[in-house]
């Protein structure tokens, strides 16, 4: 077997060791992402909810990603992929109902400041 192509389960998956190296640097920067967003919700009263369950969502893929590229605990992996589908559902309704600022021109002064309204 080519050491590009290495067999998982019953399927074989060309550049295995490039995907179980993407995925694990997908895992570092969602739980950097995650850090970073635990710490600025706690400054602004939590009203950052959604970036913090897309932060684990995107920790539950990847973890999910690489049991199935490992070829070990094959439906925990799936049942971790599911559980961040649903994650990221859930983190896209809450920034939904978030209000946002509008950016309106301020008169006379030629800059747009955020402005809720």
């Amino acid at each position: 077997m080519d050491a590009s192509v290495a067999a998982v389960g019953q399927t074989q998956i060309l550049g295995l060791r490039f995907w179980i190296f993407a995925w694990y640097v997908i895992l570092l920067v969602g739980a950097m992402g995650l850090l970073g967003a635990w710490a600025w919700g706690r400054r602004t009263g939590w009203r950052n909810r959604d970036e913090i369950v897309r932060g684990f969502g995107t920790i539950f893929l990847s973890l999910g990603m690489l049991l199935l590229l490992h070829g070990i605990a094959l439906r925990v992996g799936a049942g971790l992929v599911g559980l961040a589908t649903g994650t990221f559902v859930v983190a896209f309704l809450q920034g939904s109902k978030l209000k946002r600022p509008s950016l309106r021109l301020v008169r006379g002064e030629g800059v747009a400041r955020p402005r809720f309204s």
